[in-house]
């Protein structure tokens, strides 16, 4: 009877989940800003430690159990019938669905969720047109021949002696963790510094 009950609160959960209004300001405020940030901050270096993705081997070993679980039922169908193998395939596989489904909402999904940035950021859709976005594309590319002469004005061994160059009298910032691993907010870093 538990295991009904469980099975029952998982798809009810899962169905609640999918269909109720979540506020975009709660979900940024206390899921995007919060749960997300320390569940993330904990996941992505341990996904690190593998050489592969693994999303791929938890779905592979779902196929496999899945697989297995109708291997099972198929062969005690002669005592239980086919009604039986068809019921536990559906249930297993909306179960099966529903625990996917809210581990993807508290792992990732509900960041789709969350305030637009349409919303957050100042944005003006009247100042989008094809000529505007031509107006950006001409200054980018003015800016980057701009910089064509003084790129150039060095030879190769020179510009990789420069990479990451400091001014003598500034100082580099240190992360206290290990900062390609940590998203979380932090001061602007790996900004363009003029080392001439």
């Amino acid at each position: 009877m538990k295991s009904v009950a469980w099975r029952a609160t998982l798809v009810l959960g899962a169905l609640v989940a999918a269909v109720s209004p979540t506020p975009p300001g709660d979900v940024e405020r206390l899921y995007s800003n919060g749960a997300y940030l320390a569940l993330q901050t904990r996941l992505t270096p341990a996904s690190n430690l593998v050489p592969f993705a693994l999303i791929d081997a938890l779905v592979i070993a779902l196929v496999i159990g899945w697989l297995a679980a109708l291997a099972r039922d198929v062969a005690r169908r002669s005592r239980t019938g086919w009604l039986r193998v068809l019921t536990n395939v559906v249930v297993r596989s909306v179960v099966l669905t529903s625990a996917m489904y809210l581990s993807f909402l508290f792992v990732w999904g509900l960041n789709y969720r969350r305030v637009r940035l349409t919303e957050k950021l100042q944005f003006d859709a009247a100042q989008v047109s094809p000529d505007a976005a031509r107006l950006l594309a001409a200054d980018a590319v003015n800016r980057v021949n701009a910089l064509y002469d003084r790129a150039h004005a060095i030879d190769a061994a020179e510009a990789m002696r420069r990479v990451d160059m400091l001014p003598r009298e500034q100082k580099p910032h240190e992360i206290g963790s290990a900062d390609r691993l940590d998203f979380r907010a932090q001061p602007i870093q790996r900004v363009t510094v003029d080392a001439g």
